[in-house]
């Protein structure tokens, strides 16, 4: 999984770089790009290698830092000033340069008990589920499909799609004629994310998720990922999932917990709040563990 995301992320900051260029050499390339993820929607993880490939062969800047995805030409710093066109990426590089530096330290944990690996990943959650937005910068240069589409007016940017599945997929949450909505919302100016997608099969709410993001004045990130989806087993628990995260440049916290089964959740959004420590963002959530980092030590309780 952690390749898998190395080079979702490792595309997404390609595409920021070279997204606005008009050199025919670098829209071939880009293209040769495209193909390539749409073959890993298509095949799984053998389209792995073609993708690694189709970015050796893009022609960056000899400065290129591939760590921090930064160069001479390309801003990554905290007050991202959003250039015409790549808003959508810049935000996502924003967000995830500001996580990056608890990669490490979380990377070389080794919890006391085997099951508790999967902790490592919960930090990731929120950056997984809008992963996808940078994309929707690129729609002027391959075009729109399956209901895509990026509006931008002033500094809220509105994107996302609306199609029915052609084809089953490969879970229980992707089956042939289900209604699949995607729809969000970036305010470059207060620095927030409202990402929302959700599944309609035979006109029933299914599966829904909402995903927000906030960078605060000072620096802060809140994050919250909740989620209802059809359990892939039926021996799984039917439950929902909640990831709540606040961090800055030198502690995070982390808090997973679960709530009722109920397609149709309400929230307490994060948008438009002051800082919220993340144990007031988890309130009246089931807990099931809390992460912190700080300092470079990873500290875990479960509940």
């Amino acid at each position: 999984m952690k390749k898998l995301l190395s080079i979702i992320f490792a595309l997404i900051l390609v595409l920021s770089l070279v997204s606005c260029s008009s050199k025919p050499k670098e829209i071939k390339q880009l293209e040769d790009l495209a193909n390539a993820l749409n073959k890993l929607s298509e095949e799984g993880a053998d389209a792995l290698d073609d993708i690694a490939d189709a970015i050796d062969d893009l022609d960056l800047p000899d400065d290129y830092d591939y760590d921090t995805g930064n160069n001479s030409n390309y801003d990554t710093v905290d007050d991202v000033d959003f250039g015409e066109g790549n808003e959508l990426s810049e935000f996502f590089t924003m967000y995830s340069n500001a996580l990056d530096i608890f990669e490490g330290p979380i990377s070389d944990w080794e919890p006391s008990d085997f099951f508790l690996l999967d902790a490592a990943l919960d930090y990731m959650v929120p950056s997984m589920k809008v992963v996808d937005m940078s994309f929707y910068d690129s729609l002027f240069i391959f075009g729109k499909d399956e209901g895509e589409y990026k509006e931008v007016s002033g500094n809220i940017v509105k994107f996302g799609k609306d199609y029915i599945r052609a084809e089953d997929g490969y879970t229980s949450n992707e089956k042939q004629g289900d209604h699949v909505v995607v729809k969000a919302e970036l305010d470059t100016s207060a620095n927030t994310l409202v990402y929302e997608t959700y599944i309609e099969r035979d006109g029933e709410l299914v599966a829904r998720e909402v995903t927000e993001i906030v960078k605060l004045s000072d620096g802060t990130y809140m994050s919250q990922a909740l989620s209802k989806t059809i359990p892939m087993d039926e021996r799984l628990e039917d439950k929902g999932n909640a990831y709540f995260l606040v961090f800055d440049s030198k502690k995070l916290e982390v808090i997973k917990a679960k709530f009722e089964p109920n397609v149709n959740f309400s929230y307490s959004s994060i948008i438009g709040k002051s800082k919220l420590s993340v144990d007031e963002m988890a309130q009246g959530y089931t807990l099931i563990r809390k992460m912190t980092v700080d300092n470079g030590k990873v500290d875990l309780v479960t509940y």
